[in-house]
């Protein structure tokens, strides 16, 4: 099944920053993950941003730079900052299903990133998150900018 997405979709989703809890994830990553559920959070990605970056099938790495108290996602680097940049691997989740299946796919499930605490400080668990999908233009990237609401 090819989810098809439309140039007129909504291009801002609202999201909640988690804890990362082993209980909610699937068994696939629970070995990767153990040692760090206490020094990160975990964002979960709106699926039409993940494949407008194009993270999403290929699982390329994800560049998350900030700004102040503004996160931004992208498939490159964005030339921000280097001390403000950092590359993560996101995970794929079962939004609507079982959390700990380990039958995942990329074709209808979504992706999570866990980001390191000290790396934002400003977010913490219960946060009402705003993500926003910025088309490319000129020398930019495409990326998403995510703030809290």
């Amino acid at each position: 099944m090819v989810m098809r997405i439309d140039e007129t979709a909504d291009t801002s989703k609202k999201s909640i920053v988690r804890e990362l809890r082993l209980e909610e994830v699937s068994t696939l990553y629970e070995e990767e993950l153990k040692d760090i559920t206490e020094d990160v959070l975990r964002f979960d990605f709106p699926i039409n941003y993940s494949i407008w970056l194009g993270f999403h099938y290929d699982a390329h790495d994800l560049y998350i730079s900030k700004k102040g108290h503004t996160l931004f996602f992208s498939c490159h680097d964005m030339g921000h900052d280097p001390t403000e940049n950092i590359i993560l691997k996101s995970y794929l989740y079962k939004p609507k299903g079982f959390p700990k299946s380990d039958n995942l796919d990329m074709h209808t499930d979504s992706r999570f990133v866990c980001i390191p605490k000290y790396f934002i400080e400003e977010y913490n668990v219960g946060d009402s998150i705003t993500y926003t999908f910025v088309k490319e233009h000129d020398e930019i990237e495409r990326h998403v900018v995510c703030n809290v609401s």
